[in-house]
């Protein structure tokens, strides 16, 4: 039976589940004010989530569906572990500590596994149901429920993403240990090879598309113009981008703090903003004449609401026809993030650049953002030849 305490200003807890069971505890932080869950894993172990966000209702329904699925998995044998208890297991315990986008593509992939191998014991799954899944993404012949089935299947980038959740689900269970023993006794799929994209598509848009993007956005409105140029201007991801707050801002300070709940490594961080960025933030606040927090981006038709992923999507491809360019596979979004990496290697050292645009570390800024261009190859070859001439 579900409990609740309130006070007169906030409702302070909620409790549901049985105790010794399922029992699982909703509160907020004393600090920040995010919600969290409280609740004993199958080891006897408390374990305590962030959700990443202070809405109650959301929180108990959460709440809710974390004591049933706890209810559902009281009692699984030990060894006999099969592929719907590991993952009602992961996206239980795991999934929740995760980003949106992670979140979301963990439910996505276990339903893909799920579709191919049934509910199979882990134990006994081998190189042939790695292979199958492989081959049967590659061809279309397994695709997500819901989405629109393309022509052809899946590139090998995406299927490298669902395949090391697997590994991570694996892994997890391996340390996981119920009555002395692991819920896993070995990851079956350790070592087996990850296809690797060999030719990936990160495109980047020129100075000149920048230009016409800029230009075709003020024509579509301005929370398309403002979104252009805060994610042109911040090099973050556009997720990141969508979901800001104006309490996530201070305007007067020029700085911007970035959500853990909205980063894909799960780290909350602060960046300074340009003038610009500044300016454009300013006017917006004034013409929404909103008091108190908000969304910068807000649903249309649910204020309350951060506008979704899909509605930011086509206003890339607006932006796109309108600026009368040709559609590249690849490039969308991410296009304006790379861009600020290249733009920004010229002169600026490697820890400077990946606090600005949010990388965690150098190694993905290099491989998958910073690109080479004709002005630093040009450059490089004009100073080596004056070495060069001097004698040096």
């Amino acid at each position: 039976m579900a409990t609740s305490k309130h006070s007169k200003r906030t409702q302070e807890s909620y409790t549901t589940g049985d105790k010794g069971k399922n029992r699982v505890r909703l509160y907020p932080h004393e600090r920040s004010g995010t919600l969290m869950l409280e609740f004993y894993n199958e080891a006897g172990t408390r374990k305590r989530i962030s959700l990443g966000h202070t809405d109650f209702t959301l929180g108990k329904l959460k709440a809710n569906e974390l004591a049933a699925e706890l209810a559902k998995n009281e009692g699984c044998p030990v060894g006999d572990l099969t592929l719907k208890a590991l993952f009602d297991k992961y996206v239980c315990e795991v999934t929740p500590t995760k980003g949106p986008s992670a979140q979301g593509h963990d439910r996505r992939a276990r339903k893909l596994f799920e579709a191919c191998w049934g509910n199979a014991k882990v134990k006994n799954l081998d190189r042939t149901d790695w292979d199958r899944f492989i081959q049967q993404r590659r061809t279309g012949a397994l695709w997500p429920q819901g989405e629109r089935r393309k022509k052809r299947g899946v590139r090998d980038r995406v299927i490298e993403f669902d395949l090391k959740f697997l590994l991570a689900a694996c892994n997890w269970a391996t340390t996981v240990r119920v009555k002395g023993q692991p819920l896993l006794e070995r990851n079956p799929f350790k070592g087996l090879p990850i296809p690797v994209e060999t030719s990936p598509r990160r495109p980047i848009v020129s100075d000149d598309e920048l230009t016409r993007l800029t230009e075709a956005a003020k024509e579509l409105g301005p929370e398309v113009e403002l979104y252009v140029l805060l994610v042109r201007e911040t090099g973050h991801r556009s997720s990141a981008v969508a979901a800001l707050r104006w309490s996530d801002l201070d305007l007067e300070n020029r700085w911007v703090t970035w959500r853990a709940e909205n980063d894909k490594q799960g780290r909350e961080h602060s960046t300074p903003l340009t003038q610009k960025a500044v300016e454009a933030l300013k006017a917006a606040k004034r013409k929404a004449a909103r008091i108190g927090d908000g969304w910068v981006f807000p649903d249309p038709d649910k204020p309350e609401q951060p506008a979704n992923r899909q509605l930011h999507a086509q206003n890339w491809y607006r932006l796109e026809r309108k600026a009368g360019l040709a559609r590249i596979p690849g490039r969308g979004w991410h296009s304006l993030r790379r861009k600020f990496a290249t733009d920004l290697k010229h002169d600026t050292p490697l820890s400077d650049l990946c606090a600005l645009g949010g990388w965690k570390g150098p190694e993905v800024l290099l491989r998958c953002y910073m690109q080479a261009d004709e002005r630093t190859m040009r450059a490089a070859l004009d100073r080596r030849a004056q070495r060069l001439a001097s004698g040096q």
